[in-house]
């Protein structure tokens, strides 16, 4: 995704738009692309940043060691008798966000599985 974005000319137009508050989504690739933080990142590999948080990639491992298991999350409407069922495949692990994280969801394990952050002025 990096390559593409610096081969067409968008990483940094994309950069300036996010952060002059361009509401901006991403899961698995995508969170690894907006977090200002990226463990585990080839040498020279660019990031658009724009969220305030440390993602880990492939933090679960291989397809192989993908699971599910339930979660309560009362904002999505999953509560403890009728909880979410969540399919966990190997993906990055976001934490460590800033001050403008709220609601963060867990799995038993403890690990961070979505978050949500405010727009950063």
């Amino acid at each position: 995704m990096s390559t593409l974005l610096v081969a067409f000319e968008m990483l940094a137009p994309l950069r300036e738009l996010i952060g002059a508050g361009l509401p901006a989504y991403g899961s698995c690739a995508g969170m690894i692309m907006l977090a200002d933080r990226v463990e585990g990142a080839q040498a020279g590999q660019a990031f658009l940043g724009g969220i305030d948080m440390t993602v880990r990639r492939n933090a679960f491992g291989r397809q192989v060691d993908s699971y599910e298991e339930d979660l309560v999350a009362p904002v999505l409407g999953a509560g403890p008798n009728r909880p979410l069922r969540a399919v966990f495949i190997r993906a990055p692990l976001g934490g460590g966000g800033g001050p403008g994280r709220r609601d963060p969801r867990h799995d038993p394990r403890r690990t961070c599985v979505w978050g949500r952050w405010g727009r950063r002025r």
